[in-house]
């Protein structure tokens, strides 16, 4: 990268564009070789591989086992690409006096990489390794699934608040200079964001009350074989746990605001006695 402005917006139409094309030609392949109606017993992708590989014959095992591995990095990979944004936003976050401590906020000198909030993030990463080690069957298993499910959710749901953060500040603020543009001008960032909210949208709620709409619209949702769990609890494990969340992050905010308060009480000069 050596113009920003320049090559940022390519970069995102470029990765946009193979994104796409990663995730509809497989599809596309899978549905073609797919009878109708093994189509809609599909669980998942390798489920859909096993089936599709089925035409190799006795290649299919050997097949399934490199599409296996080969599924495995692809979410290796995925999920550091989301540790990388993910603590470098919270240690930004941090470093500004926003979240519990500034000392979260430490960068390494020499990598640029926030040192702190990776520690933080792989001790994370190994409980919930550990955890799905453990819960493996039964009931205990479900149930930690729906909890790592809405824990991957919270990327999504932080946009949330994030989206109406950013056009609340181009409308208050329109005579801030800014490097990236869209097309209109003010009316054109303004359809941009709320046709990406809207989509925002969609996506948390199918992730927090999955099968509601396909129940509004006549189509067939076995909640309990897909989620291995009643809605009820299903419903209780993922709104407690984004109430956790929700309160860590609260009370990280609430630390800082008060540790900055009582550095600027103490900074403040002392009438003379």
């Amino acid at each position: 990268m050596h113009d920003p402005q320049a090559d940022v917006p390519v970069a995102i139409g470029v990765s946009g564009a193979i994104a796409a094309g990663c995730y509809l030609l497989p599809v596309a392949a899978i549905l073609s070789a797919t009878p109708p109606g093994r189509i809609t017993g599909i669980a998942g992708f390798m489920d859909a591989a096993e089936l599709v590989f089925g035409i190799y014959g006795s290649w299919r095992g050997p097949l399934l086992t490199g599409v296996a591995v080969l599924f495995a990095v692809a979410l290796l990979t995925q999920g550091s690409a989301w540790m990388i944004v993910a603590d470098r936003m919270q240690a930004m976050a941090a470093a500004d006096g926003g979240f519990f401590t500034r000392a979260l906020g430490a960068f390494h000198p020499r990598l640029g990489t926030p040192v702190r909030m990776n520690l933080l993030s792989g001790v994370a990463a190994t409980a919930f390794m550990l955890a799905a080690m453990q819960l493996t069957h039964g009931d205990a298993s479900a149930v930690f699934g729906v909890v790592l499910s809405v824990a991957i959710t919270t990327l999504l749901l932080s946009y949330l608040a994030v989206i109406p953060a950013l056009l609340a500040l181009r409308l208050r603020h329109p005579e801030v200079p800014r490097p990236y543009e869209v097309p209109f001008g003010t009316p054109g960032f303004t359809v941009a964001a709320l046709l990406v909210y809207a989509w925002i949208l969609l996506g948390s709620w199918v992730a927090l009350f999955p099968g509601t709409l396909e129940a509004a619209i006549g189509v067939r949702y076995p909640f309990r074989a897909v989620w291995g769990v009643s809605r009820l609890t299903f419903e209780t494990f993922t709104l407690s746990t984004v109430g956790l969340l929700l309160a860590v992050a609260t009370a990280g905010y609430v630390t800082q605001r008060v540790r900055a308060q009582a550095g600027d009480d103490q900074r403040q000069p002392r009438p003379p006695r």
